[in-house]
C-alpha cells in the first residue's frame, strides 16, 4: 500500500475532516515531544495514530504496549511517581507532628529568609505598631513579600515612623533615632 492509495482509503471514511484535524493535532504534538528529546515517543505517537486509522487493528495491542513502554521508561513517569510515593508515605508517618505543627504559632518562621527572620524578632522585641522597608528592602520582592505576610496583624505603612533597613544604610538615615539591630537588619525610628 502506497501514500496515496493510503490517503485516499482515509478520505472515503466517513470521518475523513474529523481524522485530518487529528491528525494535524498529532503532528504537533508530535513535533513539540520530539524537539523536547523525546524522539521516540513521537514516533510512537504516530505509528499507533497510522495504525489506528487502518481499518483492520490487528497490531493495535503491539503498538499500544510500545506506547505504554515508552511513555513509562522514556517519560520522568516513574520518578514522578517514586517521588510522590515517597513524600506521602513520610507524611503519612509522621502525621500527628506534621498537624501539631501546622496549628503551632510560629512554626514555619525557619523556612523564611534570614533577613526576614531578623525583622520579625525585631518587630515583636519593640512592639511596633506599623513599619515601612528602607528602599533596598522595598526593590527586593521576595523579602518584601515574605515580610508583609509573616508580619501580620503588625501592617507595612508607607507613612510609618518605624523604617527597617539594612545595618549598612544606618549611616543614610542620620536624624532617626536607632531602636534595635540584628547581624543584618537594624530597625530605627524617624519622627
Amino acid at each position: 500500500m502506497n501514500i496515496k492509495s493510503f490517503i485516499k482509503a482515509l478520505a472515503k471514511r466517513p470521518g475523513f475532516p474529523r481524522c485530518f484535524v487529528q491528525f494535524c493535532l498529532l503532528g504537533v504534538w508530535s513535533l513539540f515531544q520530539y524537539i523536547r528529546g523525546n524522539e521516540l515517543y513521537a514516533a510512537c505517537i504516530v505509528l499507533l495514530f497510522v495504525v489506528l486509522s487502518m481499518p483492520r487493528l490487528q497490531s493495535f495491542m503491539l503498538i499500544g504496549a510500545f506506547v505504554v513502554v515508552i511513555v513509562l521508561f522514556k517519560t520522568p513517569v516513574l520518578d514522578t511517581w517514586i517521588e510522590i510515593r515517597e513524600a506521602n508515605l513520610l507524611a503519612f508517618q509522621s502525621f500527628k507532628p506534621s498537624i501539631a505543627r501546622l496549628f503551632t504559632p510560629n512554626s514555619g518562621r525557619d523556612a523564611l529568609p534570614r533577613h526576614v527572620q531578623q525583622m520579625l524578632s525585631l518587630i515583636e522585641e519593640n512592639n511596633i505598631p506599623d513599619y515601612r522597608l528602607s528602599d533596598s528592602y522595598e526593590q527586593e520582592q521576595e523579602i518584601n513579600q515574605r515580610i508583609v505576610e509573616s508580619a501580620w496583624p503588625v501592617k507595612k505603612e508607607t507613612s510609618s515612623h518605624y523604617i527597617l533597613l539594612p545595618v549598612e544604610e544606618i549611616k543614610v538615615f542620620m536624624g532617626c533615632i536607632e531602636i534595635g539591630k540584628r547581624k543584618d537588619v537594624a530597625l530605627v525610628y524617624c519622627p
